[in-house]
Order: structure tokens, then sequence, then C-alpha cells
């Protein structure tokens, strides 16, 4: 069974907060993470991911299935 965040807020700013704390925990989150361990719904996912990747906090690693997400690295300007 999937884990369902906790309610926090609008569902928009749970799937975010919830996606932060799985990658602060893990060190990184795909797509399928977001929607089997989260519960999150796919389009939610790809919509909250691509939302944090062009804000500048994460950063995209790998291609296709294998994507990744983690935090962009302090270093890295």
């Amino acid at each position: 069974m999937a884990h369902q965040p906790a309610a926090s807020g609008t569902p928009e700013r749970t799937a975010r907060e919830a996606i932060l704390a799985e990658i602060n925990t893990s060190g990184s989150i795909s797509t399928k993470i977001c929607v089997q361990r989260l519960g999150i719904p796919s389009a939610t996912t790809k919509r909250q991911i691509a939302e944090l990747v062009t804000a500048g906090l994460l950063e995209k690693e790998g291609a296709g299935r294998s994507t990744i997400y983690r935090f962009v690295s302090p270093d890295a300007n």
C-alpha cells in the first residue's frame, strides 16, 4: 500500500513537501518513487518536479526511466 503524504495544506503543496522530504531522506527521487511510494499522482509528480528544476532547487540526472532528481550541488556554479 502506498504511503500517503500528511495533509498540511493544498494537495500541490503537500506533494511538493513530500517530494522534498523524500530527497532530503534518501538523496534523490524518481517519478516512480513519487507515484509508488509516496502515492502522488503521475501528472502532479511531473509538474512539481519540473517546477522545482525550473526554480533551481533540483537537478536532473540520467534520462528515460533511469532519470533521478537531486538537490542542486552548492558548488554547481
